[in-house]
Protein backbone atom coordinates (compact mmCIF):
# COMPACT_ATOMS: atom_id res chain seq x y z
CA UNK A 1 0.00 0.00 0.00
CA UNK A 2 1.40 3.68 -0.99
CA UNK A 3 1.32 5.68 2.39
CA UNK A 4 2.38 8.41 0.08
CA UNK A 5 -1.06 8.75 -1.55
CA UNK A 6 -3.39 8.23 1.57
CA UNK A 7 -1.29 10.84 2.82
CA UNK A 8 -2.24 12.94 -0.37
CA UNK A 9 -5.48 12.30 -0.01
CA UNK A 10 -5.62 13.40 3.53
CA UNK A 11 -3.63 16.47 2.78
CA UNK A 12 -6.75 17.28 -0.02
CA UNK A 13 -9.74 16.68 1.82
CA UNK A 14 -8.46 18.66 5.19
CA UNK A 15 -7.53 21.28 3.10
CA UNK A 16 -10.90 21.27 1.28
CA UNK A 17 -13.14 21.28 4.44
CA UNK A 18 -10.75 23.87 6.17
CA UNK A 19 -11.85 26.25 3.26
CA UNK A 20 -15.18 25.25 2.80
CA UNK A 21 -18.37 27.86 3.64
CA UNK A 22 -20.83 24.97 3.23
CA UNK A 23 -21.12 23.90 7.20
CA UNK A 24 -23.69 26.05 9.32
CA UNK A 25 -21.21 25.66 11.87
CA UNK A 26 -17.93 24.47 13.24
CA UNK A 27 -19.15 21.47 14.66
CA UNK A 28 -20.75 20.18 11.95
CA UNK A 29 -17.55 20.71 9.93
CA UNK A 30 -15.21 18.80 12.14
CA UNK A 31 -18.13 15.98 12.85
CA UNK A 32 -17.91 14.92 9.15
CA UNK A 33 -14.19 15.11 8.35
CA UNK A 34 -13.55 13.01 11.90
CA UNK A 35 -16.36 10.73 10.54
CA UNK A 36 -14.31 10.36 7.13
CA UNK A 37 -11.30 9.23 8.94
CA UNK A 38 -13.50 6.51 11.11
CA UNK A 39 -14.50 5.24 8.11
CA UNK A 40 -11.46 5.18 6.70
CA UNK A 41 -10.08 2.94 9.40
CA UNK A 42 -13.30 0.76 9.49
CA UNK A 43 -12.69 0.01 5.46
CA UNK A 44 -8.96 -0.59 6.57
CA UNK A 45 -9.93 -3.23 9.08
CA UNK A 46 -12.55 -4.73 6.60
CA UNK A 47 -9.65 -5.14 3.41
CA UNK A 48 -7.19 -6.71 6.24
CA UNK A 49 -9.46 -9.22 7.28
CA UNK A 50 -10.82 -9.76 3.50
CA UNK A 51 -7.95 -9.75 1.40
CA UNK A 52 -9.50 -6.52 -0.70
CA UNK A 53 -7.18 -3.43 -1.80
CA UNK A 54 -6.42 -1.65 1.35
CA UNK A 55 -5.41 1.58 -0.17
CA UNK A 56 -8.46 1.25 -2.57
CA UNK A 57 -10.93 1.17 0.06
CA UNK A 58 -9.16 3.52 2.59
CA UNK A 59 -9.58 6.08 -0.42
CA UNK A 60 -12.63 5.74 -0.82
CA UNK A 61 -13.55 5.81 2.39
CA UNK A 62 -11.86 8.76 3.26
CA UNK A 63 -13.59 10.79 -0.18
CA UNK A 64 -16.81 9.19 0.32
CA UNK A 65 -18.07 12.60 1.93
CA UNK A 66 -16.45 15.01 0.65
CA UNK A 67 -19.04 16.49 -1.30
CA UNK A 68 -19.86 17.82 1.87
CA UNK A 69 -17.65 20.39 1.45
CA UNK A 70 -18.34 21.72 -1.50
CA UNK A 71 -21.70 23.60 -2.77
CA UNK A 72 -23.82 21.61 -0.62
CA UNK A 73 -27.06 22.28 0.49
CA UNK A 74 -29.36 20.08 3.02
CA UNK A 75 -31.70 18.92 -0.41
CA UNK A 76 -28.48 17.59 -1.78
CA UNK A 77 -28.47 14.43 0.78
CA UNK A 78 -29.57 11.71 -1.56
CA UNK A 79 -26.91 13.14 -4.35
CA UNK A 80 -23.95 13.68 -2.12
CA UNK A 81 -22.30 10.09 -2.96
CA UNK A 82 -22.48 10.75 -6.77
CA UNK A 83 -21.57 14.33 -5.99
CA UNK A 84 -18.49 13.25 -4.20
CA UNK A 85 -17.40 10.43 -6.97
CA UNK A 86 -17.26 13.47 -9.66
CA UNK A 87 -14.75 15.18 -7.10
CA UNK A 88 -12.99 12.35 -6.28
CA UNK A 89 -12.39 11.25 -9.59
CA UNK A 90 -9.71 13.52 -10.96
CA UNK A 91 -7.61 13.40 -7.75
CA UNK A 92 -7.87 9.69 -7.95
CA UNK A 93 -6.34 10.20 -11.63
CA UNK A 94 -3.70 12.65 -10.85
CA UNK A 95 -2.66 10.01 -8.10
CA UNK A 96 -1.85 7.54 -10.40
CA UNK A 97 -4.04 5.05 -9.68
CA UNK A 98 -5.39 3.05 -12.36
CA UNK A 99 -8.59 3.05 -14.22
CA UNK A 100 -9.95 -0.17 -12.97
CA UNK A 101 -8.88 0.85 -9.74
CA UNK A 102 -10.61 4.86 -10.06
CA UNK A 103 -13.51 3.36 -11.36
CA UNK A 104 -14.41 0.60 -8.79
CA UNK A 105 -13.86 3.48 -6.08
CA UNK A 106 -15.90 6.04 -7.55
CA UNK A 107 -18.58 3.71 -8.06
CA UNK A 108 -18.37 2.38 -4.36
CA UNK A 109 -18.49 6.51 -3.41
CA UNK A 110 -21.16 6.82 -5.89
CA UNK A 111 -23.86 4.21 -4.96
CA UNK A 112 -23.24 4.39 -1.31
CA UNK A 113 -26.38 6.87 -0.08
CA UNK A 114 -28.87 5.02 -2.45
CA UNK A 115 -27.50 2.63 -4.56
CA UNK A 116 -27.53 4.53 -7.63
CA UNK A 117 -24.79 5.45 -9.13
CA UNK A 118 -26.02 7.16 -12.73
CA UNK A 119 -22.80 5.56 -14.56
CA UNK A 120 -22.00 1.63 -14.90
CA UNK A 121 -19.89 0.02 -12.44
CA UNK A 122 -20.28 -3.12 -10.60
CA UNK A 123 -20.72 -3.92 -6.80
CA UNK A 124 -18.21 -5.41 -5.80
CA UNK A 125 -17.27 -6.41 -2.19
CA UNK A 126 -13.89 -3.41 -2.05
CA UNK A 127 -17.11 -1.17 -3.49
CA UNK A 128 -19.54 -1.90 -1.62
CA UNK A 129 -17.63 -1.98 1.80
CA UNK A 130 -17.86 1.88 1.25
CA UNK A 131 -21.31 1.98 2.70
CA UNK A 132 -20.58 -0.65 4.64
CA UNK A 133 -18.12 1.16 6.47
CA UNK A 134 -20.19 4.36 6.58
CA UNK A 135 -23.15 2.39 7.87
CA UNK A 136 -21.06 0.84 10.79
CA UNK A 137 -19.73 3.90 11.79
CA UNK A 138 -22.94 5.46 11.91
CA UNK A 139 -24.34 2.93 14.36
CA UNK A 140 -21.10 3.46 16.54
CA UNK A 141 -20.81 4.67 20.40
CA UNK A 142 -19.78 8.31 19.09
CA UNK A 143 -23.37 7.90 16.66
CA UNK A 144 -25.00 7.35 20.16
CA UNK A 145 -24.37 11.09 21.59
CA UNK A 146 -24.08 13.13 18.36
CA UNK A 147 -28.20 11.63 17.79
CA UNK A 148 -29.27 12.32 21.57
CA UNK A 149 -27.23 16.51 21.22
CA UNK A 150 -29.42 16.66 17.81
CA UNK A 151 -32.60 15.31 19.83
CA UNK A 152 -31.90 17.83 22.53
CA UNK A 153 -32.39 14.86 24.66
CA UNK A 154 -31.53 16.38 27.75
CA UNK A 155 -34.48 19.22 27.18
CA UNK A 156 -37.34 16.76 26.28
CA UNK A 157 -40.20 15.54 28.74
CA UNK A 158 -39.67 12.35 30.10
CA UNK A 159 -42.52 11.38 28.03
CA UNK A 160 -40.59 11.91 25.08
CA UNK A 161 -37.26 10.50 25.77
CA UNK A 162 -39.41 7.26 26.63
CA UNK A 163 -40.50 7.07 23.25
CA UNK A 164 -37.77 8.19 21.69
CA UNK A 165 -35.97 5.16 22.90
CA UNK A 166 -38.40 3.46 21.86
CA UNK A 167 -38.20 3.77 18.51
CA UNK A 168 -34.61 3.62 19.01
CA UNK A 169 -34.65 0.00 20.32
CA UNK A 170 -37.52 -1.05 17.51
CA UNK A 171 -35.13 0.20 14.99
CA UNK A 172 -31.94 -1.13 15.96
CA UNK A 173 -33.78 -4.40 16.28
CA UNK A 174 -35.07 -4.03 12.68
CA UNK A 175 -31.48 -3.38 11.51
CA UNK A 176 -30.23 -7.32 12.52
CA UNK A 177 -30.92 -8.22 8.75
CA UNK A 178 -29.08 -5.93 6.79
CA UNK A 179 -27.01 -7.52 4.23
CA UNK A 180 -23.32 -6.18 3.88
CA UNK A 181 -20.75 -7.02 1.48
CA UNK A 182 -18.46 -9.41 3.19
CA UNK A 183 -18.53 -11.42 6.43
CA UNK A 184 -16.19 -9.30 8.34
CA UNK A 185 -18.73 -5.80 7.81
CA UNK A 186 -21.07 -8.11 9.04
CA UNK A 187 -19.68 -9.39 12.59
CA UNK A 188 -18.92 -5.29 12.85
CA UNK A 189 -22.40 -4.41 12.26
CA UNK A 190 -23.81 -6.71 14.94
CA UNK A 191 -21.59 -5.71 17.22
CA UNK A 192 -22.40 -1.80 17.02
CA UNK A 193 -26.17 -2.81 16.57
CA UNK A 194 -25.66 -5.01 20.29
CA UNK A 195 -23.36 -2.07 21.89
CA UNK A 196 -26.33 0.33 20.94
CA UNK A 197 -29.20 -2.16 22.01
CA UNK A 198 -27.57 -2.60 25.16
CA UNK A 199 -26.79 1.36 25.79
CA UNK A 200 -30.87 2.07 25.27
CA UNK A 201 -32.01 -0.98 27.50
CA UNK A 202 -30.21 0.49 29.98
CA UNK A 203 -31.29 3.75 29.19
CA UNK A 204 -35.15 2.25 28.74
CA UNK A 205 -34.57 0.94 32.33
CA UNK A 206 -33.54 4.34 34.00
CA UNK A 207 -36.37 5.93 32.41
CA UNK A 208 -39.09 3.43 33.83
CA UNK A 209 -37.42 4.34 37.28
CA UNK A 210 -37.39 7.85 36.97
CA UNK A 211 -40.77 8.05 38.32
CA UNK A 212 -41.66 5.02 40.53
CA UNK A 213 -39.68 3.23 43.65
CA UNK A 214 -38.65 -0.20 43.16
CA UNK A 215 -40.55 -2.43 45.17
CA UNK A 216 -40.08 -6.36 44.28
CA UNK A 217 -43.05 -7.36 47.01
CA UNK A 218 -45.37 -5.75 44.18
CA UNK A 219 -44.03 -7.82 40.72
CA UNK A 220 -46.52 -9.27 38.84
CA UNK A 221 -45.32 -13.13 37.19
CA UNK A 222 -46.79 -13.55 33.84
CA UNK A 223 -46.75 -16.15 31.70
CA UNK A 224 -45.47 -14.61 28.19
CA UNK A 225 -47.14 -16.39 24.89
CA UNK A 226 -46.73 -13.37 22.06
CA UNK A 227 -43.55 -14.54 20.60
CA UNK A 228 -42.25 -10.80 19.63
CA UNK A 229 -43.16 -9.67 23.71
CA UNK A 230 -40.92 -12.97 24.94
CA UNK A 231 -37.33 -11.77 22.22
CA UNK A 232 -37.92 -8.37 23.58
CA UNK A 233 -38.03 -9.49 27.28
CA UNK A 234 -35.19 -11.56 26.84
CA UNK A 235 -33.20 -9.08 24.58
CA UNK A 236 -33.74 -6.04 27.41
CA UNK A 237 -32.62 -8.27 30.76
CA UNK A 238 -29.82 -10.34 29.15
CA UNK A 239 -28.45 -7.44 27.66
CA UNK A 240 -28.32 -5.85 31.03
CA UNK A 241 -26.52 -8.37 32.24
CA UNK A 242 -22.84 -8.15 30.82
CA UNK A 243 -21.30 -9.98 33.49
CA UNK A 244 -23.47 -13.51 32.91
CA UNK A 245 -24.00 -12.90 29.09
CA UNK A 246 -21.11 -11.12 27.73
CA UNK A 247 -20.93 -12.90 24.54
CA UNK A 248 -23.42 -11.46 21.72
CA UNK A 249 -23.90 -14.50 19.70
CA UNK A 250 -24.95 -16.59 22.91
CA UNK A 251 -27.17 -13.96 23.38
CA UNK A 252 -28.57 -13.27 19.80
CA UNK A 253 -29.01 -17.84 20.16
CA UNK A 254 -30.98 -17.47 23.54
CA UNK A 255 -33.41 -14.68 22.45
CA UNK A 256 -34.08 -16.00 18.89
CA UNK A 257 -34.68 -19.80 21.05
CA UNK A 258 -37.27 -17.79 23.40
CA UNK A 259 -39.74 -18.32 20.42
CA UNK A 260 -42.44 -21.36 21.39
CA UNK A 261 -40.80 -21.62 24.89
CA UNK A 262 -42.99 -21.79 27.92
CA UNK A 263 -41.67 -18.45 28.68
CA UNK A 264 -42.57 -16.66 32.23
CA UNK A 265 -41.91 -12.76 32.73
CA UNK A 266 -41.82 -11.02 36.25
CA UNK A 267 -42.94 -7.15 35.83
CA UNK A 268 -42.62 -4.02 37.91
CA UNK A 269 -45.01 -1.32 37.30
CA UNK A 270 -45.35 -2.99 33.58
CA UNK A 271 -41.48 -2.98 33.09
CA UNK A 272 -39.16 -6.71 32.99
CA UNK A 273 -37.39 -6.72 36.07
CA UNK A 274 -36.45 -11.07 35.28
CA UNK A 275 -37.68 -13.70 32.77
CA UNK A 276 -37.19 -17.09 32.54
CA UNK A 277 -38.40 -19.90 29.96
CA UNK A 278 -38.11 -23.87 30.11
CA UNK A 279 -37.78 -26.16 26.96
CA UNK A 280 -38.88 -29.48 26.66
CA UNK A 281 -35.49 -32.10 26.24
CA UNK A 282 -37.71 -35.70 26.93
CA UNK A 283 -41.37 -36.52 27.16
CA UNK A 284 -40.85 -36.20 30.80
CA UNK A 285 -38.08 -33.36 31.34
CA UNK A 286 -38.05 -29.87 30.47
CA UNK A 287 -34.77 -27.64 31.16
CA UNK A 288 -34.53 -24.24 32.49
CA UNK A 289 -33.21 -22.80 29.22
CA UNK A 290 -31.86 -19.46 30.85
CA UNK A 291 -33.06 -17.13 33.47
CA UNK A 292 -32.15 -13.55 34.17
CA UNK A 293 -33.18 -10.71 36.78
CA UNK A 294 -31.89 -7.07 36.60
CA UNK A 295 -29.41 -6.47 39.22
CA UNK A 296 -31.46 -4.20 41.28
CA UNK A 297 -34.05 -7.07 41.53
CA UNK A 298 -31.22 -9.68 42.91
CA UNK A 299 -32.02 -10.87 46.37
CA UNK A 300 -35.66 -9.63 46.27
CA UNK A 301 -37.24 -13.01 45.36
CA UNK A 302 -38.01 -12.41 41.70
CA UNK A 303 -35.74 -15.16 40.70
CA UNK A 304 -37.73 -17.30 43.27
CA UNK A 305 -41.32 -16.48 42.53
CA UNK A 306 -40.36 -16.82 38.65
CA UNK A 307 -39.00 -20.17 39.12
CA UNK A 308 -42.26 -21.35 41.36
CA UNK A 309 -44.52 -20.13 38.86
CA UNK A 310 -42.55 -22.09 36.00
CA UNK A 311 -41.95 -25.25 37.88
CA UNK A 312 -46.05 -25.03 38.92
CA UNK A 313 -46.94 -25.04 35.07
CA UNK A 314 -44.86 -27.58 34.01
CA UNK A 315 -46.44 -30.18 36.34
CA UNK A 316 -49.22 -29.10 35.27
CA UNK A 317 -48.07 -30.00 31.88
CA UNK A 318 -47.19 -33.54 33.16
CA UNK A 319 -43.62 -33.39 33.40
CA UNK A 320 -41.64 -35.04 36.14
CA UNK A 321 -38.38 -33.87 36.38
CA UNK A 322 -36.92 -30.29 35.81
CA UNK A 323 -32.89 -29.64 34.84
CA UNK A 324 -30.76 -26.30 34.40
CA UNK A 325 -27.26 -26.70 33.02
CA UNK A 326 -24.44 -24.13 34.72
CA UNK A 327 -20.89 -23.93 35.06
CA UNK A 328 -19.47 -26.01 37.79
CA UNK A 329 -19.18 -25.14 41.39
CA UNK A 330 -15.62 -23.25 42.10
CA UNK A 331 -14.97 -21.64 38.74
CA UNK A 332 -16.78 -17.96 39.07
CA UNK A 333 -17.68 -16.41 41.81
CA UNK A 334 -21.12 -14.98 40.01
CA UNK A 335 -21.66 -18.66 38.34
CA UNK A 336 -20.78 -19.69 42.40
CA UNK A 337 -23.81 -17.46 43.29
CA UNK A 338 -25.79 -18.82 40.39
CA UNK A 339 -25.30 -22.11 41.89
CA UNK A 340 -26.27 -21.39 45.36
CA UNK A 341 -29.61 -19.89 43.80
CA UNK A 342 -30.28 -23.52 42.09
CA UNK A 343 -29.57 -25.24 45.57
CA UNK A 344 -31.69 -22.98 47.36
CA UNK A 345 -34.66 -23.84 45.20
CA UNK A 346 -34.25 -27.39 45.89
CA UNK A 347 -32.11 -28.92 42.83
CA UNK A 348 -29.63 -31.77 43.60
CA UNK A 349 -26.28 -32.13 41.56
CA UNK A 350 -26.38 -34.72 38.96
CA UNK A 351 -23.58 -34.45 36.58
CA UNK A 352 -20.68 -32.71 35.37
CA UNK A 353 -19.55 -32.86 31.56
CA UNK A 354 -15.93 -31.07 31.78
CA UNK A 355 -16.09 -30.66 28.05
CA UNK A 356 -19.63 -30.16 27.30
CA UNK A 357 -18.45 -26.11 26.23
CA UNK A 358 -14.92 -26.17 26.50
CA UNK A 359 -12.53 -26.92 29.45
CA UNK A 360 -12.50 -23.49 31.05
CA UNK A 361 -16.67 -24.01 31.38
CA UNK A 362 -17.44 -27.35 32.84
CA UNK A 363 -21.03 -27.56 32.59
CA UNK A 364 -22.29 -28.71 35.84
CA UNK A 365 -26.27 -30.33 35.47
CA UNK A 366 -28.81 -30.07 38.24
CA UNK A 367 -32.03 -31.81 38.26
CA UNK A 368 -35.37 -31.56 40.43
CA UNK A 369 -37.96 -34.26 40.89
CA UNK A 370 -41.61 -32.39 40.20
CA UNK A 371 -43.86 -35.07 41.71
Amino acid sequence: MSTYRIKQIEEYIEKFFRESNSFENEYDKKYRLEHSYRVANIGRFIAENEGLDAEALIAGCLLHDISYAGEFSGNDYRNHGRDSAVIARPLLEELGFTSAQVNEICYGIAIHVDGNAEFQGERTPLAQSIEDADNIDRFDAYRIYDNLRWKKYNEISLDEKNSYVCNALEKLNSFKSVEFGTATAKRLWIDKLDFQLEFYSKLKRQIDMSTIIVNAEKTEIRQITDNLEKSEVTRTVLEALPEWFEIPEAREEYIRDSKDKLFFCAYDAGAPAGFLYLKETGKDTVELAVMGVLKEYHRKGIGTKLFNAAKETANALGYSFIQVKTVQMGKYEEYDQTNQFYISLGFMEFEVFPKLWDEWNPCQIYVMALK
